[in-house]
């Protein structure tokens, strides 16, 4: 299924993949500067260099880009079919706290870990990489089961290193976690709580585009 920009947002990253570092990084930032999880990379970005920033941005692949969307919890990712040779979604997040210590902010960021698509930035400690949705893996170790937006349960199945955050707390969460979570009254109990998708592929940048 095709996602379609409005022509000035798909004007702007297809000026900005012209550039050398940008084609490389392949971020739109421009299509998600409201949202706070791009906003913290970018601040980020100013310390990295160019293969660091391409290490914890976009792992094995050479493009990316995100959707100008926000996906309540138990939304539906939108579907994109990237005509590249190697193509991935990633849902992220930064509004997400544990309920056992509502003090703390968790990172989240779901993807197919099995697949391995950022070696050189997340490394797994122990136990396994998720597998299933509510499945996870933290950068702190917990065992057994957390709860974010109330009872929401998460079971964490492993421990993982994450080089880029290593002060925070990261929660990498197996395919369709997000959408799984199909409580009635989330969206109002949680208003505030979003998620964004990141495209990721491989192959030809104007393809991508296209098709984005």
């Amino acid at each position: 299924m095709k996602v379609g920009l409005p022509r000035p947002l798909a004007l702007v990253s297809a000026l900005m993949l012209r550039s050398a570092l940008m084609r490389r990084i392949g971020v739109g930032m421009a299509l998600v500067a409201a949202t706070l999880v791009l906003a913290s990379s970018v601040v980020g970005s100013l310390s990295l260099s160019n293969t660091q920033a391409v290490e914890r941005d976009l792992g094995e692949f050479d493009f990316g880009t995100q959707l100008p969307v926000a996906l309540k919890p138990g939304s539906v990712v939108p579907v994109v079919d990237l005509a590249a040779t190697a193509a991935a979604v990633v849902v992220s997040s930064g509004d997400l706290r544990l309920t056992e210590q509502p003090q703390q902010r968790l990172a989240f960021v779901e993807a197919d870990w099995q697949a391995n698509p950022f070696p050189l930035r997340y490394e797994l400690v122990s136990g396994r990489w998720p597998q299933s949705p509510g499945e996870v893996a933290t950068s702190r170790p917990v065992s057994g089961t957390v709860h974010v937006l109330g009872d929401v349960p998460l079971r964490v199945v492993g421990q993982l290193l994450d080089r880029y955050d290593r002060h925070g707390f990261t929660v990498a969460a197996g395919l369709g976690t997000w959408s799984s979570w199909h409580v009635a009254d989330l969206s109002i109990r949680f208003p505030n709580t979003l998620a964004s998708p990141t495209y990721l592929w491989s192959g030809d940048a104007d393809a991508g585009l296209d098709v984005l």
